[in-house]
């Protein structure tokens, strides 16, 4: 029931970073893909861990990118 609630509250809203959970999604994560964080935290990501949260792969690069509302 713990694990549930816990998941339940990092879950935040669909499209929003999986970091900071505020901002929306607006980079992507060059070489895999993902695109789960805002460009600040893309950023942090990648001169920290340096690494995809999702598949733990390389960040070699952070792209910003542009969606129509």
């Amino acid at each position: 029931e713990k694990e549930e609630k816990k998941s339940h509250n990092k879950a935040g809203k669909k499209g929003n970073c999986c970091i900071c959970y505020k901002m929306k999604v607006d980079s992507v994560l060059y070489r895999c893909g993902h695109m789960c964080a805002c460009l600040k935290c893309a950023n942090e990501l990648q001169w920290n861990s340096g690494k995809c949260p999702i598949c733990q792969a390389k960040i070699d690069d952070v792209v910003r990118v542009y969606v129509d509302a």
